[in-house]
């Protein structure tokens, strides 16, 4: 439960802070140097009154309407053995899972854990903002489908909005109408 003393174990391990990452107040990236492989490490806060973890990206310094708060259930975590040891794992995987992602078992092909995370506490600027950069990506990608698709997801989560509703309609154009509105 102790976020600085994961990141202490991980730099001792090897690990190296990444420097190009936002200035997040419980996150932190770090880079196994000879692989390049990375390890996202995110601090959660317990709330026993409430019975309730809260997580997200926590921006240092910014208001409410630019945090991404995620509203998680209660969990207790038990050791399990595993081949590489003995690892701590949620009581509950289901409920922690269910949380964020509704019914997990089933695909959700444009499933965004910034934008689709069912736990995200409130749709404010920050959401807003990461929704229109992963549609832009994926059109700007010519990914045409699965950006159609992702717009649904994300008016169905924002409401009616005019800019998307344009989007949505240039879309359904075809390839050759559409190019994302500045």
């Amino acid at each position: 439960e102790d976020y600085s003393l994961a990141a202490r174990l991980l730099a001792q391990w090897g690990l190296q802070r990444a420097t190009d990452t936002p200035p997040f107040a419980n996150v932190s990236t770090f880079v196994e140097p000879n692989t390049g492989y990375s390890i996202d490490l995110f601090g959660l806060r317990r709330d026993p009154m409430r019975q309730r973890v809260e997580g997200g990206a926590w921006l240092y310094g910014k208001p409410p309407s630019h945090q991404r708060l995620l509203l998680l259930p209660w969990l207790e975590l038990q050791s399990r053995d595993s081949r590489s040891g003995v690892v701590w794992w949620p009581s509950d995987a289901d409920a922690l899972l269910r949380a964020c992602y509704g019914d997990w078992r089933t695909r959700r092909a444009e499933w965004d854990s910034l934008v689709s995370n069912l736990a995200v506490a409130e749709i404010n600027l920050s959401w807003h903002c990461w929704a229109r950069k992963s549609l832009v990506d994926r059109w700007l990608a010519g990914d045409l489908p699965r950006t159609r698709r992702l717009v649904d997801q994300v008016l169905a989560r924002a409401g009616d909005d005019a800019q998307l509703l344009a989007w949505r309609d240039a879309l359904d154009a075809g390839p050759g109408a559409a190019r994302p509105a500045t």
